[in-house]
């Protein structure tokens, strides 16, 4: 058959082809589903502090709330003012690159907290986490919106809001058996160890985003 408008051949159901078939939403968000596992990753860190500096603390003979309170509220103090600043650093640093940092930072404080041996050190480890703790969040998120479709973005949304809650569950589950395999010090050094080495991971994987360019 032969198209009157411009002489052109039609199929032979005599309609144009159709285009390709668009991605539906969950093919959308299985494109970004390994950001939506390091933000659990980082969210099991980011609650570390919160949830097992006291175990550490008592393991030195340090039992007072009001240390306790006051060395674990360093990390949130510092992801405070953290988050705060995401945007401000947005135009020198990639958004891998705000990842790396946060991976670094968290188990750097982590793997410090399990080497401390006075309350000082625990502080400075757990405001170590905050650097990674309040910019993990928003560098994930700008990540998963650029690359899944807008169809997307509700799902999207509420899955980040689910990897959070998933994290923060995660925790005392994994820290028991590792603190009866190590203690808690060596729990921490153990988790710590591993943020370091997906800190390097990512960065090696996207070394073209490290810094922003534009």
């Amino acid at each position: 058959m032969i198209s009157p408008a411009d002489g052109q051949p039609l199929p032979a159901n005599g309609r144009a082809a159709k285009s390709a078939r668009p991605a539906g939403i969950g093919e959308e968000i299985a494109k970004v589903w390994p950001y939506y596992a390091l933000l659990v990753l980082l969210t099991l860190a980011m609650f570390t502090p919160a949830i097992q500096a006291g175990f550490v603390l008592k393991d030195h003979g340090i039992g007072s709330a009001q240390i306790m309170g006051t060395v674990v509220a360093a990390s949130s103090i510092v992801a405070i003012f953290s988050a705060w600043s995401f945007g401000w650093l947005r135009s020198w640093i990639g958004l891998h690159g705000f990842l790396a940092i946060d991976a670094l930072s968290m188990g750097a404080g982590i793997a410090i907290i399990g080497l401390a041996h006075d309350v000082s050190t625990i502080f400075v480890g757990c405001a170590c986490v905050g650097i990674g703790a309040g910019m993990s969040e928003p560098a994930i998120a700008s990540i998963i919106f650029g690359r899944a479709a807008p169809k997307a973005h509700v799902m999207a949304m509420g899955l980040i809001v689910s990897a959070l809650n998933t994290g923060q569950f995660i925790n005392p589950l994994l820290f028991d058996p590792l603190r009866r395999l190590w203690g808690s010090g060596g729990a921490f050094v153990a988790l710590g160890m591993t943020l370091i080495a997906v800190s390097c991971l990512v960065a090696a994987s996207n070394r073209h985003d490290l810094l922003n360019k534009e």
